[in-house]
């Protein structure tokens, strides 16, 4: 038989070395190298540390295990003690004897597991008015010394909290204690603590606070509420209001009911096909609708009642009272018409409220030589009362009527109802069109001014016309040629007004030209357009292209010079020159010689300048001219001749008076002595100086 050798050693161990305060039991092992040849017993022992035996730790009274025949191990156990303390880490340590044999000591460690600290039951806590709630408090750990908790209300005016402190000493460390909160008004409010002792660990520890809710306590009563409980009959939809007490404590359904007294569910009012509201958590109302329904009867004052229920309570009923505001009329949608001579106008009547019979309307006109009116009668039913039918008024002349109505029907409260009158204004039509004309269709450039005359289709209205004259795209005339007058207005309730259109003369020679005339019109009363019928005017030219001399023949003396004058008869676009010619009348050499030629320009056009003419030989000569430069003025224009006579100087000189036989009395006469030349005298005369001659027997 081959064996095993027989134990040479033992020893003790643990599944772990640390173990927590809070462990409990915990096995502890004897073992050996090889199995034991019998039953072996085998004793253990611990000892504390810095742990104390009997407070941090426990050995059972009989510390020991036997290891049976062939086996090489035995089981005890030490008891691990939660002593509550909040402490450091804490050692012991573990020995064995047994089969002759001593087992090194091992060191176990105890791992605290106490933290000082103060533990609150509830975080928050919600309470009713008027009501309490309570919470629990408790240390985390044991302490060393008493400790007091002291709880403070962030809020008095919503919850208080009771008592003033709690004290916890290490024998009831671990039992919870209370405070009680009592709820004064709806809010909220924290409750905040405070810890003192003299132990460190827990002196100033922080501890979680508690928020208070306070709340309306549970609703007991229930009502029906309206704004007002006289709602008119037109008020449509109505707001109606479930209202409870105090606040509901979740989402509560509350159902109305409508039942009709002298009013009817459903011609009176209506309610809708869910009559119900959910009054949400924490609320204390909610609101649906009904509809009172306008009939448009006149009638009296109608009532139905309103009740709820929701949340296990019933609301009292309500009386709503429907005031009627239906009153049998007829209303005349304007009070006054304005219509123009040939043309209508419209105005509406319908019935205030529904009769029970056909309402026969129908209107008269107080004068229908100005106005008239159509349909001869409007019927209205208790279908068609609330729409309006119209009356057509048509604008006979220009004056004034009154359109009157009478009520027919078998309805007690329409038959011979008042009805308001309409009042007819016809007036002339707004003027569409502006005709132009002109006194002078085709006036002379020197006529000074052309009287324009703007004449309307109809009288203007207020405010008048403004009519602004322009020259049209057709004109030939330049804007020199004229000056348009300024606007002008034809006045309200005339159909014609007239401006003065200046013409102005030029004095150039220029084709007859046009002037397009249209205006734009403008109706003051209604800013509208009007459409214009222009007019044309042809500006007749007064001037002509021409050469005009100052004389048609001239006498020379041989020897002397004569001067004639020339001038335009119209301004020229650019120089004009005058070039006098001479041609003999059958000499070999000319009777005269001509000055120089002439330029006339737009400037000195019309003043006259000066030919001088000198006599060369008896005889006659014609001179002529002919003008170049502008184009009124080339060749095709004739321009006139001077005839020239040239005589010899005198050379004798007769003399003869008017006596017969040249014999007078001696009593005073005077005697005419007429001195006579045989060929004209020059330019400088001819001096005659009178005298006696030798042969002369009378004295002077």
């Amino acid at each position: 038989t081959v064996r095993k050798p027989a134990p040479k050693s033992l020893s003790v161990s643990l599944a772990s070395l640390t173990v927590a305060e809070g462990a409990g039991a915990v096995a502890v092992t004897a073992a050996f190298d090889n199995p034991v040849r019998s039953a072996t017993a085998v004793t253990f022992s611990a000892a504390g540390v810095s742990a104390t035996a009997g407070t941090d730790f426990t050995v059972p009274p009989s510390f020991t295990v036997v290891v049976a025949e062939g086996e090489t191990s035995g089981e005890s156990t030490v008891t691990i003690v939660d002593d509550g303390f909040d402490e450091d880490d804490e050692t012991f340590t573990l020995a064995a004897t047994g089969g002759g044999f001593d087992a090194d000591a091992v060191t176990v460690t105890i791992s605290d597991d106490d933290t000082a600290g103060v533990s609150v039951g509830d975080s928050a806590v919600s309470v009713d008015e008027g009501a309490t709630a309570s919470y629990s408090v408790v240390l985390d750990a044991r302490p060393t010394a008493t400790v007091t908790v002291t709880p403070a209300s962030s809020a008095d005016a919503k919850a208080t909290v009771q008592p003033a402190a709690l004290e916890f000493t290490t024998g009831n460390w671990r039992t919870a204690q209370s405070f009680t909160v009592t709820a004064v008004a709806a809010g909220t409010s924290t409750i905040t603590h405070t810890v003192a002792s003299d132990d460190g660990d827990y002196s100033g520890v922080s501890v979680d606070d508690l928020v208070v809710t306070v709340r309306k306590p549970a609703p007991k009563s229930l009502s029906v509420s309206l704004a007002s409980l006289t709602v008119a009959e037109g008020a449509g939809a109505v707001a109606v209001t479930a209202v409870f007490d105090n606040p509901v404590r979740s989402p509560t359904t509350v159902t109305f009911s409508a039942a009709g007294v002298s009013a009817t569910a459903g011609t009176d009012f209506t309610v809708p096909p869910s009559f119900t509201v959910v009054v949400g958590e924490g609320e204390t109302s909610g609101e649906s609708a009904l509809t009172i329904v306008d009939d448009g009867f006149d009638e009296d004052e109608e009532t139905f009642t309103l009740i709820a229920s929701g949340g296990g309570l019933d609301a009292d009923a309500v009386t709503v009272t429907i005031s009627d505001d239906d009153t049998a009329g007829v209303t005349v949608g304007d009070s006054a018409v304005s219509v123009d001579e040939g043309a209508t106008a419209t105005y509406s009547v319908v019935l205030d409220s529904r009769p029970t019979a056909t309402v026969t309307v129908t209107p008269a006109s107080s004068a229908d030589a100005k106005a008239t009116v159509q349909l001869a009668a409007l019927e209205f039913t208790t279908g068609n009362w609330s729409t309006a039918q119209s009356f057509t008024v048509t604008g006979v002349a220009e004056g004034a009527a009154t359109i009157t109505h009478t009520v027919a029907s078998d309805d007690g409260d329409y038959g011979g109802v008042s009805v308001a009158d309409v009042s007819v204004t016809v007036e002339k039509p707004d003027p569409t069109k502006l005709t132009l004309s002109v006194d002078a269709q085709t006036p002379s450039e020197s006529v000074g001014t052309v009287t324009v005359t703007a004449t309307l289709d109809w009288p203007a209205k207020t405010g008048g016309v403004e009519v602004t004259l322009a020259a049209g795209s057709g004109s030939t005339a330049s804007s020199g040629d004229y000056t348009l007058p300024g606007a002008f207005t034809i006045p309200a309730g005339q159909r014609q007004a007239t401006a003065q259109l200046s013409i102005t003369d030029d004095d150039i020679d220029d084709d007859d030209e046009t002037i397009a005339l249209t205006a734009t019109a403008t109706a003051a009363a209604t800013s509208a357009s009007l459409s214009v019928s222009g007019t044309t005017i042809t500006i007749t030219d007064n001037d002509a292209a021409a050469v005009a001399l100052s004389a048609a023949t001239l006498a020379i003396v041989q020897g002397e010079k004569k001067t004639y004058t020339a001038k335009l008869g119209s301004e020229p676009a650019a120089s004009v020159t005058v070039t006098p010619t001479v041609a003999a009348a059958g000499e070999s050499d000319p009777a005269v010689s001509v000055s120089a030629p002439l330029t006339f320009t737009s400037s000195n056009w019309s003043v006259a300048q000066t030919f001088t003419v000198s006599g060369i030989g008896a005889g006659t000569a014609t001179i002529n001219h002919s003008a170049t430069g502008d184009s009124n003025y080339g060749s095709s224009l004739s321009v006139a001749s001077v005839k020239a006579t040239v005589t010899a100087p005198p050379t004798k000189l007769t003399l003869t008076t008017d006596a017969t036989n040249n014999t007078i009395q001696e009593d005073g006469t005077t005697v005419t002595v007429t001195a006579t030349l045989d060929r004209p005298a020059g330019s400088k005369g001819v001096t005659v100086q009178l005298s006696a001659a030798a042969t002369s027997t009378a004295a002077a």
